[in-house]
């Protein structure tokens, strides 16, 4: 009868141990500079050149950021938001410098380092891959 209290004291350990964490929102994962690995256009594949995005900090859009485009060394802002549970991400481009990414993008794969989108330009289907270290 000593130990009666004992199957009470684990399952209280496991049970606080086992809490939930608060699952990260698309906003908290999307935040940070993406380096561009890839681009794919008409079927022919580009290698990332040192362009990148940054998107700002934020809770719920539109939010806003920024996009450098290495190959002319310019800087660019955009906002952006998520929309259809997080499948789509709209980019709108608010200055003209930097890379073009004002599409409304198709999220294939979102994971806190990777993303690959995809979006359907006057030219054809573009897909962009990018990482976060």
């Amino acid at each position: 009868m000593k130990n009666a209290w004992l199957p009470w004291f684990l399952a209280l350990v496991v049970l606080t141990a086992c809490e939930k964490e608060e699952e990260q929102t698309a906003y908290d994962k999307i935040n940070g500079t993406w380096n561009i690995s890839s681009t794919s256009l008409l079927g022919a594949n580009f290698p990332g050149n040192g362009s990148s995005l940054t998107f700002q900090s934020c809770t719920s859009g539109p939010c806003s950021g920024t996009d450098y485009n290495a190959s002319d060394t310019t800087t660019g802002a955009f906002s952006y938001i998520f929309s259809e549970n997080d499948k789509v991400l709209t980019i709108t481009d608010t200055l003209a410098e930097g890379g073009n990414y004002n599409y409304q993008w198709d999220l294939l794969r979102f994971t806190d380092t990777r993303i690959r989108m995809t979006a359907e330009t006057l030219f054809g289907n573009l897909t962009v891959e990018m990482s976060k270290n």
